[in-house]
């Protein structure tokens, strides 16, 4: 009489059902990551417009001291504010200068500032 041998080389059901769940795990947790870090650089986005626009117009305003405002291309508005008034007190030749920059990111309405001071130099005629 011959024996038939049952090899016992391959996997179980429950056992590929273990890996499957297992790997999905991890392929859910990195799908989250990446999702993740799009929000964050979508949202980043913005400050790094604003920051850009209020570097170049507080650059202008080194130049060109006075109060002004606009709106640039991609939406943003800005506004260039020059005082004689800082917050530590008032020095002659000595103004402040703000540059507030806003922008809409959903329907909420966003803002950064950059404030510098400036020597104003009276030349003599």
């Amino acid at each position: 009489m011959r024996h038939i041998r049952i090899h016992d080389n391959g996997f179980t059901l429950l056992e590929v059902l273990i890996a499957v769940a297992i790997l999905s795990i991890g392929v859910v947790s990195v799908i989250r990551l990446f999702s993740d870090g799009l929000k964050t650089s979508y949202a980043l986005k913005g400050y790094t417009e604003a920051i850009f626009h209020a570097r170049n117009i507080m650059e202008e305003a080194i130049f060109n001291p006075v109060s002004e405002n606009g709106k640039f291309d991609d939406g943003c508005k800005w506004e260039k504010t020059v005082s004689d008034n800082y917050e530590g007190g008032n020095v002659e030749g000595l103004k402040q200068i703000n540059v507030l920059v806003s922008w809409k990111d959903g329907v909420v309405t966003k803002k950064i500032m950059l404030s510098t001071l400036k020597v104003m130099f009276k030349t003599k005629k």
